[in-house]
């Protein structure tokens, strides 16, 4: 056959000759069967090689395939983390396994805590100063605010002089000499010890209430709110008054060389005699101010409304619509903390020419939270534990004065219907404390001449008694 052979009948169906692809036929046998029933796919092959390996053993996983759209964007690049699953809590709070008190974050409750410790303590708001780490605190002997003095003036003389002028010039530098050393002071310390003072309180919540703590922020800052105002309210009784044998650091009525002032006629006097006490020297008033018992105010306040001195009634005390406000023009704060049980509270009173010079040293942070969920489990209970440790310490102790138990003293004589009420209170006050002990002789003898009466009385009723027993049987005789 040749290469454009036409077929048998030499018919041309399409109008040319058709050509034998080149090439040998496939070896083998036509597949077995019909072919496939219907068209052909539409489109192209996919492009690319077929997946290497056998196919996965078994049957496909039963059922309809997930609803829905895959997530968007490339899978995560790396092997999935070797190990078991976390242990804790789920992200809804749900574990069982967990306490309550995991709800509450003890970093975020020490940082609001010591946030409102600060607001209340009336000693830190006066301007005392917070410090941490704070071991040793500095301070002059004597104090260096009345050791400044002018130096005399120098003498110049001619040097070819005679010995007169050399002796001279000598002891006007010894002049100098001696006025020098005066203005030295020498630099002290006293130490602090926070870890050594440590205030702590502790409640107990039941844990069915810890999640309303947890999802109402309000709950959770008045819990906060009380434990702030119980460690401010101790920590400046012990700052005010505390003593080491309490466990608490030295208070101001309890340090040497603080000015203790006794009760006059009334709070008003005792307040001014306060004042000039403190004026009366070399002291600075930079951070003045009061703190008074409620009592000792409300005294005050009777007083300043019925003041016959007019002129300055308007400022003798002042109110700021808080605790606040100002007596004989300095600040003062109103706190039950300075009550102690040794001065009656209507006369209590702490004042300060300078209250920068008062330091509490406390370790860092002001206030640990500790939340133990595991320690009440058989009363389902939860304890939140606030801790604070700190030390007190005075710079200048004579720049502070207290109300105390020494006997009354005469108001200072600002003018003279105050001198001679001031006078009158301490001349009453001393007869009160000379006439004390004769009233309480004239009561015991009173007593003792009282029961000597008694006894003489029942001696006569038992011998008239007698006499008539006599009598009687005189009569059936």
């Amino acid at each position: 056959m040749c290469a454009d052979w036409r077929g048998p009948l030499g018919d041309d169906y399409s109008g040319e000759g058709m050509e034998r692809p080149v090439g040998m036929r496939p070896v083998g046998m036509r597949p077995v069967g019909m072919r496939p029933v219907g068209m052909r796919p539409v489109g192209m092959r996919p492009v690319g090689m077929r997946p290497v390996g056998m196919r996965p053993v078994g049957m496909r996983p039963v059922g309809m395939r997930p609803v829905g759209m895959r997530p968007v964007g490339m899978r995560p690049v790396g092997m999935r983390p070797v190990g078991m699953r976390p242990v804790g809590m789920r992200d809804d709070g749900t574990d069982e396994d967990a306490g309550a008190g995991c709800y509450l974050d003890p970093d975020e409750w020490a940082a609001d805590i010591a946030m409102l410790f600060c607001e209340y303590s009336a000693v830190l708001r006066l301007g005392a100063n917070l410090v941490f780490g704070l071991n040793e605190l500095p301070f002059p002997t004597p104090p260096i605010l009345g050791v400044p003095r002018y130096l005399p003036e120098p003498l110049l003389v001619d040097t070819d002089g005679d010995g007169a002028d050399r002796a001279a010039v000598k002891a006007a530098g010894q002049a100098v000499t001696d006025v020098a050393k005066k203005t030295s002071t020498q630099l002290s310390y006293r130490r602090l010890k926070p870890r050594s003072h440590e205030l702590t309180v502790q409640i107990a919540v039941r844990n069915r209430l810890v999640s309303t703590i947890v999802e109402h922020p309000e709950v959770a800052w008045a819990l906060k709110q009380d434990i702030a105002s119980a460690l401010a309210f101790r920590a400046d009784q012990g700052l005010l008054h505390g003593k080491p044998k309490d466990r608490a650091p030295r208070g101001i009525a309890s340090m040497k060389h603080t000015i203790e002032q006794g009760a006059a006629r009334d709070a008003l006097q005792t307040a001014r005699a306060m004042v000039t006490a403190l004026r009366s020297s070399a002291r600075r008033f930079i951070s003045p101010g009061w703190i008074l018992h409620p009592k000792t105010l409300d005294d005050l306040s009777d007083l300043a409304r019925n003041e016959t001195a007019k002129d300055d009634a308007g400022q003798l005390l002042t109110y700021d619509g808080a605790d606040g406000g100002t007596l004989l023009g300095y600040p003062y704060i109103v706190s039950a903390a300075t009550h102690d049980g040794t001065v009656k509270p209507s006369e209590r009173m702490f004042f300060g020419s300078d209250w920068t010079e008062a330091w509490v040293a406390a370790e860092e942070p002001l206030v640990t939270v500790a939340v133990a969920p595991d320690i009440r489990l058989e009363s389902d209970e939860t304890v939140i534990r606030a801790v604070t440790q700190h030390d007190f310490a005075l710079r200048a102790p004579s720049t502070f004065a207290h109300t105390g138990t020494k006997g009354a003293q005469a108001a200072p004589a600002a003018s003279g219907s105050r001198a001679v009420a001031g006078g009158t209170a301490a001349r009453a006050t001393r007869m009160a404390t000379t006439t004390r002990p004769r009233k309480r002789r004239v009561t015991a003898r009173r007593r003792g001449a009282a029961a000597a009466r008694r006894r003489a009385g029942s001696r006569r009723a038992c011998a008239s008694r007698s006499s008539r027993a006599r009598a009687a049987r005189a009569g059936r005789g």
